[in-house]
């Protein structure tokens, strides 16, 4: 059945006028006359039966039934807008990514492509640094981000856990060969002031972390320790799902049985009034495939461990 509309420019000059409390800034508004807004309410008016505004000094005041119908007009006006303004923001043709600098570098730039594949329309930015990207002010349109729990003021979803342990190269391993937890600490470490070496000696050991040393390199990204370890410089701390390419390449090996699950999990956001954009929901299903063909690959490669990443 066809739909009985109103004429949508009676409808959008009733509305300005509703709003604005005037033809006149109505008209401005519009682009219009204010005879032409006069006319095309007296259309409204006509077909509703029935008076919609009245004088108030210079300008009008809504009658009860235009009190009536008003909000129903501005509500369904603001939907049509949104609809386009949606639409224009899919058509945009970059996405901004924020996200950590180890999970930018070893993680989403060996996997983007894929994405880019099936996307060939929509270019993606990333943007890799451990300071924060302000989603409201439009540093970015998403952010991976880790925290304990999902991220206040923002459209969360939990991607995983974080599995940590000790890592450091097949030579280093050979060389050191710790037996217990506390052996793993008198080792060369990167970072070892790193509040990550003291969660997992507690979880693993049940005692309280009781380490005064302190190792003379010390790096403010799991980017750098990692890269550290792979050199040689000492055993680094590290999740493991950071670090796929080089475990597969023998860069990096575990040198202790004993693992962890450190407090923060990797969390997507954006903005909730942006979740349901295109470009938004494509990327994020895309990623939320390849986290979990990660957390596969680690059941494979570690077996129990990983399922306390969930």
């Amino acid at each position: 059945m066809a739909r009985k509309l109103p004429p949508l420019m009676a409808v959008r000059a009733f509305e300005a006028a509703a709003r604005l409390g005037s033809f006149t800034r109505a008209a401005e508004e519009l682009n219009m006359t204010q005879s032409g807004i006069s006319y095309q309410v007296r259309q409204l008016e006509d077909l509703v039966q029935g008076p919609l505004f009245t004088k108030r000094g210079r300008g009008v005041e809504l009658t009860s039934l235009g009190e009536k119908l008003a909000p129903s007009l501005t509500l369904a006006l603001d939907g049509i807008a949104k609809a386009f303004s949606d639409l224009k923001a899919d058509d945009t043709q970059v996405l901004t990514v924020a996200c950590s600098q180890v999970f930018g570098a070893n993680w989403l730039a060996p996997r983007i492509g894929r994405f880019q594949l099936s996307h060939p329309g929509l270019a993606v930015r990333v943007m890799a640094s451990d300071a924060l990207a302000d989603l409201e002010q439009g540093d970015a349109d998403i952010a991976i981000r880790s925290a304990a729990h999902a991220w206040p003021g923002l459209s969360s979803a939990r991607l995983t856990g974080a599995l940590i342990v000790p890592m450091a190269t097949p030579a280093f391993l050979a060389r050191h060969r710790p037996a217990t937890p506390d052996e793993v600490l008198k080792l060369p470490r990167t970072s070892a002031d790193d509040i990550w070496w003291q969660v997992w000696h507690e979880q693993v050991t049940g005692l309280p972390y009781d380490d005064t040393e302190r190792a003379p390199l010390r790096f403010d990204s799991q980017l750098l320790d990692g890269n550290a370890a792979i050199a040689g410089h000492g055993a680094a701390m590290l999740n493991p799902f950071m670090w796929q390419a080089q475990i597969e390449q023998n860069l990096l090996v575990p040198v202790a049985p004993h693992w962890a699950v450190a407090k923060g999990s990797a969390w997507f956001c954006c903005l909730p009034r942006r979740g349901d954009e295109r470009k938004i929901r494509a990327f994020r299903a895309w990623l939320e495939r390849e986290v979990a063909e990660t957390l596969q690959w680690l059941r494979g490669r570690f077996g129990h461990h990983a399922d306390a990443l969930g």
